[in-house]
Formats: structure tokens, C-alpha cells, sequence
């Protein structure tokens, strides 16, 4: 279904998933927490609660994810940045088992997106000039540069695994989970709260959230966002264990000589993706919607459906640079309005 912004707006259409909305009205004993961690906001919502129960449990969440975060950050000191090195010099590394079913969700990923999912360019995506903060005197690269970068070819095939040690054959692979790893850490988020013993909750790291049970009799109601401008155009509803990730050029990007230059990075060209804005996946699980957001927006305006299909991302929709939007019957069928 493919639909111009007034269609969407009448008949409810999502754009690109934001902060949880104001819920259902709540029960008793609602836990809310927040805290900073993966490059933004990290906010917990735990329904029908002991306070001092809730209150260590996000203790215990929070601390959980402070060392994921800081094992997998691609470029600062670290667990990851210490496999980067290795990969780089082509001797294995010995990783923990959370490294190895990373490696191998993110090679059958790689597979069945057709390419459009592959987190092994890290470094071009640091060539680029997104690892680190912001550089007032940023340029694009040059063709030749590019070309170069292209010619590489990392690809999380080159990545092999013997027991516990991890390496390439490829010297220019190198990890960066921007579009993976948040999932990754909601899907262990839940874990750890279903061991804690809780049943209703919701957490959302910065627009990407998964969900356990409903709020209180009620799906929980997940606030959509305008890739394009400020605010809210419509909600989903989301329960049980539903994870809702997005994947968009508007928080993260270079601004020269009057254009936009994503963070997203098309593997098959090492350029900057160029004509989409934004892509939601619903899916149960959370690292999953996280990879396939990313590989619909590499995908573009004419093949996304294909490598929607391809992966099993049945709940899904895009937005491309001109507003258009074009979304999955799945997707239409969970999205609410809200007044224009």
C-alpha cells in the first residue's frame, strides 16, 4: 500500500516510532525510571509493583545495561573495540557467548536481507565520520575515497568462529551494532525482568522498546513520530512480547553545502543512504525488528517489500525523502490516529 502524507494522515498511518505515549490509565504501583545508556534515553516503565522490589530490579537493569553498553561501543576502549583490533590484524580473539549468538543472528541476517543488513563496516562508518562527536569542520568523502571504502567488501561472511575465538578473513571488517545492538539489549532486558519476576512492563531505548504483557488490562500505546518534522502522528498498540524498533536519517547526520548526509551507510556503495527517511518493524523479537529497520532503509523506496519478505519483517512500513509512505497490511492494520 503506498499512500501521499494527506491519505496517511486520514487514515492513520505510522511514520517512525518515538518515546512510549501516556498510557492506558495506570494501576497502582507504577514504577518509571530513566536513565542514559546507548547514545540516549533509556526509560522503564514497571506495572503492579512492590516499590522497593521495582526499584532494585531497575538497579539491577540498568547496571546490566551499562556493561553491555560499554562492552559493545565500536570505537571506545572496550570489549568491542578490542575485537575490532583483532579483527583487524586477522588473529582470533577469544569472545564471550553473548559475542557468539551475536555472530551468528547477525550472519543469518546478512543472509536473508541480501546484503542490506551488514554491521561489519565499521570502518566505514567511521570514515565517514560517525564514530565521535560531531566535527564542525566535517567533509565528505571523495569519490576515490569511496571507491576505496566500497572495494573492501567486509561482510559478516568473512567472520568465522573456532570455539570461543572469533575472527576474519578479511582484514576491513570491523563491528558496529548501532543497528543491532539496542535490540540485542532489550531482548535481555525482558530476559532479566521475567527472571526478576515481572510480568508488565515497557522499555524503550530512545524510540526502539520492547514490551512484557500490557499496562494494566491494556496494550501499552507506543507513540509515533514524524521522521520529518516535530511530533507525534499516531500510536500502536503493542502487548505480550512485542519489541517495536525504528530506523530513520534524523537524529544522527552531517549537514554540508546545503545537504544531509545520514549515518546509515549503504554497504554496496559505502555512501550515505539518500532516499529514505525512516523504517518501523514490530516483531517479538526486539534484535531482529532492530536489523531488518536498518536493512529497509539500505533497501530503498523499491526493494524494501523485497527484503521485507525475504527476512520475515511481516510488520513493517517505510517513509521515503518525499514523504511517501508505504507500509505492509500488517503495519496498517495496528495503526491508530491521533488528531492532525
Amino acid at each position: 500500500m503506498t499512500l501521499t502524507r494527506r491519505a496517511f494522515i486520514a487514515t492513520g498511518v505510522t511514520l517512525g516510532v518515538a518515546a512510549a505515549l501516556g498510557q492506558m490509565p495506570k494501576p497502582a504501583r507504577t514504577h518509571r525510571d530513566r536513565w542514559y545508556q546507548f547514545g540516549t534515553l533509556v526509560d522503564l516503565t514497571l506495572e503492579n509493583q512492590d516499590p522497593a522490589h521495582a526499584a532494585e530490579v531497575s538497579a539491577r537493569l540498568s547496571a546490566a545495561l551499562q556493561r553491555m553498553n560499554d562492552d559493545w561501543h565500536p570505537w571506545k576502549p572496550g570489549m568491542m573495540g578490542d575485537i575490532n583490533r583483532a579483527l583487524g590484524t586477522g588473529q582470533p580473539i577469544r569472545v564471550d557467548d553473548d559475542v557468539r549468538r551475536m555472530i551468528g543472528q547477525i550472519r543469518r541476517l546478512y543472509r536473508s536481507s541480501g546484503g542490506a543488513f551488514n554491521p561489519t563496516i565499521g570502518r566505514m562508518i567511521g570514515a565517514w565520520g560517525f564514530h565521535g562527536a560531531p566535527d564542525a569542520g566535517w567533509t565528505p568523502l571523495g569519490d576515490a575515497a569511496i571507491a576505496a571504502l566500497r572495494d573492501t567488501r567486509p561482510t559478516p561472511d568473512d567472520l568465522f568462529l573456532d570455539g570461543d575465538r572469533l575472527g576474519s578473513r578479511n582484514l576491513a571488517a570491523a563491528l558496529d551494532l548501532g543497528g543491532y545492538a539496542k535490540g540485542f539489549a532489550l531482548n535481555r532486558a525482558r530476559e532479566l525482568l521475567r527472571e526478576a519476576g515481572i510480568e508488565r512492563a515497557l522499555i524503550n531505548a530512545g524510540g526502539d522498546l520492547a514490551v512484557l504483557g500490557d499496562a494494566g488490562g491494556r496494550p501499552w500505546r507506543v507513540a509515533v513520530r514524524h521522521p520529518q518534522r516535530p511530533g507525534a502522528v499516531a500510536w500502536l498498540a503493542v502487548s505480550g512480547d512485542e519489541a517495536v524498533a525504528t530506523s530513520g536519517d534524523y537524529e544522527r547526520f552531517h549537514q554540508y553545502a546545503g545537504r544531509r548526509y545520514a549515518h546509515i551507510i549503504d554497504p554496496r556503495s559505502a555512501r550515505p543512504v539518500s532516499n529514505m527517511a525512516s523504517a518501523t518493524v514490530v516483531h517479538p523479537d526486539a534484535a531482529f525488528a532492530d536489523a531488518a529497520a536498518t536493512a529497509l532503509i539500505v533497501a530503498g523506496p523499491s526493494r524494501w517489500r523485497e527484503v521485507a519478505k525475504a527476512m520475515g519483517a511481516e510488520t513493517a512500513m517505510v517513509i521515503d525523502e518525499s514523504g511517501r509512505l508505504d507500509m505492509t497490511a500488517a503495519m496498517h492494520s495496528r495503526a491508530h490516529p491521533l488528531a492532525a
